[in-house]
């Protein structure tokens, strides 16, 4: 586990500081309090953990939202290639395959609205024909719900696989570990 969340706010865990993408962060703070570092970790931390409060929010909006919230500071070029060096890293280390199935229906289901937000009815094609008939898009709709669920059925899987190797790094021995 690379963060654990007290009081709400994220904290890096002892293992985390030992990642290089994380110590590098750390190091690179030359502020008295490490204010930045803290900052940036907690910027990473809302970036790419799936199970932050900012995750269910579009790539975009989540990022600006995160940015308003935990980056006080202007940061140097080289704090920021930290930072998105710190980011793939932890996407890395935290993703399972159904992290990434997940991850991968988020971004559909995010495509999917952008679609139902853009349906013109009165746009034709070259040959003057409807492109979109509210038929499709009442058939399409209906299918709606059983997406919502397959998605929400794949977040419980996902919550309960982190939760187990959660549980399993907190009653591991350090001899079991070695």
């Amino acid at each position: 586990m690379i963060f654990d969340l007290k009081n709400n706010e994220p904290t890096i865990t002892i293992e985390g500081v030992h990642i290089p993408e994380f110590r590098a962060i750390w190091e690179a703070d030359n502020t008295e309090d490490k204010s930045v570092a803290s900052q940036v970790l907690s910027y990473v931390y809302h970036i790419a953990d799936h199970s932050s409060v900012y995750a269910k929010q579009s790539p975009s909006e989540r990022k600006r939202l995160v940015k308003e919230a935990y980056l006080k500071d202007e940061l140097s070029d080289e704090m920021e290639e930290l930072m998105a060096e710190a980011i793939a890293m932890y996407k890395k280390l935290q993703t399972t395959p159904s992290m990434r199935l997940l991850m991968s229906a988020r971004n559909a289901c995010e495509k999917l609205s952008e679609y139902f937000d853009t349906i013109d009815f009165a746009m034709l094609d070259d040959r003057g024909k409807p492109v979109y008939s509210a038929r499709d898009l009442s058939t399409n709709l209906e299918k709606i719900g059983k997406i919502v669920i397959s998605l929400n059925e794949l977040e419980t899987i996902v919550a309960k696989e982190k939760a187990k190797a959660k549980q399993i790094r907190k009653d591991a021995k350090p001899s079991a570990i070695l």
